[in-house]
């Protein structure tokens, strides 16, 4: 899914940008990427910047089964969190507007954040 969500969002690219990008190896990398092919997910097509090179790219098989990965991971923690009682219902959404603000303020800073930096 991880590979599925990277061509989603970053459009088509080549098989070393996805092995860096998932920290795996080159034959894992190929093998995954087959299945994924071999299932419809993924179509592979040459680089036009250099012939040598393969680019792959999400298919609208590969979309529609991404959104059905996340709309199940969705319902399953959504029944979960109903499972919770009340209070912990409230503590978790304290806690999760706490981490959206903290989302939006490193999105919108360059920085480092400062408890990375050395004193």
């Amino acid at each position: 899914m991880s590979t599925l969500e990277v061509l989603e969002r970053t459009g088509s690219q080549r098989l070393q940008a996805l092995v860096a990008h998932e920290h795996i190896t080159q034959p894992g990398m190929t093998a995954l990427v087959s299945r994924l092919e071999v299932a419809g997910f993924v179509d592979r097509a040459p680089d036009p910047s250099d012939g040598r090179a393969t680019l792959v790219s999400i298919t609208r098989t590969g979309r529609d089964h991404l959104s059905e990965f996340r709309a199940l991971r969705t319902q399953t923690l959504l029944a979960a969190l109903n499972a919770l009682p009340p209070r912990e219902q409230q503590s978790l959404a304290g806690v999760t507007d706490a981490l959206i603000m903290l989302t939006e303020q490193s999105s919108r800073s360059e920085e480092e954040p400062p408890w990375s930096k050395s004193s």
